[in-house]
């Protein structure tokens, strides 16, 4: 809806009250509730989508990254970890597993991830941090991962 992200979902919900069960529908008003910054219940519908389609990695990708959003690292990790087992060409998925490994505190594996995610800035990063450098986690995704949120 060019943008109207308010709009979007009110047509969503609209649509899905005549077809309650139509998946397509209900993942992207998951991802309109992201967008609001509803992480919860984005989570909520996407759990119930990986439910009913587990072998789906895009919607284990997209609930992994909520569950980041919200502090839920490890089961941030889980989700994305499942979707690569599906998908291992999914390089987004791979530049958020990194996320969560260096969130969790794991550098070898968050570097191990964004080099596989092809993310040199995010490997420099770890490997700098790895070496002794002062390296928090960031709270919010770098812009090359944030360009591709759901």
């Amino acid at each position: 809806m060019d943008g109207d992200v308010h709009g979007a979902k009110v047509e969503l919900e609209h649509a899905l009250a005549f077809q309650p069960q139509d998946a397509k529908s209900q993942d992207l008003l998951a991802g309109v509730y992201f967008r609001l910054g509803r992480y919860p219940r984005a989570s909520e519908i996407w759990e119930a989508l990986v439910d009913a389609f587990p072998a789906e990695p895009t919607l284990r990708i997209n609930l992994g990254l909520a569950y980041f959003k919200t502090s839920q690292t490890a089961a941030a990790r889980e989700q994305l970890r499942a979707a690569l087992r599906d998908a291992p060409e999914q390089r987004r998925a791979w530049g958020y597993l990194g996320l969560a490994e260096w969130r969790l505190g794991h550098l070898g594996a968050a570097r191990d991830a964004f080099e596989r995610g092809e993310q040199p800035a995010m490997v420099a990063r770890m490997e700098a941090a790895l070496a002794g450098a002062a390296s928090a986690p960031p709270e919010e995704l770098p812009p090359e991962l944030a360009a591709a949120e759901p």
